[in-house]
């Protein structure tokens, strides 16, 4: 039987109370911005805020996932840290046909997703015999 050990249900609990703190944040001046202006997906600012919601999203919801015991945990915090590369890509993207310098801040879902992934793996998990 396999026990998790206590800083990965540390690093879980982070990673939702973090995700959803995020979304608190988010999810409010995005509907403010969307009542004032349409959401431009050529807005770099606009970009930037739906990255790092659904990055914070796609944390809680591992993070719940993980908590409850689900037996790919690791593979999904790769999945997710792959999936805010490939965003933050877009990212990127978007501010070179801007002609715009990439803010370094704007790194930071990335840098974000890079770092709980590499928390995961290297936290063993302990096993106990019963």
């Amino acid at each position: 039987m396999k026990a998790n050990s206590l800083g990965l249900q540390i690093l879980w609990w982070a990673e939702i109370v973090v995700g959803a703190r995020a979304l608190l944040f988010f999810v409010p001046v995005m509907i403010s911005k969307g009542q004032i202006r349409s959401v431009s997906p050529y807005a770099l600012e606009d970009w930037f805020m739906w990255v790092a919601a659904f990055a914070s999203l796609l944390y809680f919801l591992i993070g719940i996932v993980s908590l409850l015991g689900h037996n790919l945990w690791r593979i999904f915090h790769v999945l997710a840290m792959l999936i805010v590369a490939l965003l933050t890509f877009g990212l990127w993207n978007v501010s070179t046909r801007q002609q715009v310098s990439l803010p370094l801040f704007y790194l930071l879902p990335a840098a974000w997703a890079l770092f709980l992934t590499a928390a995961v793996y290297s936290i063993k998990v302990k096993t106990q015999r019963a």
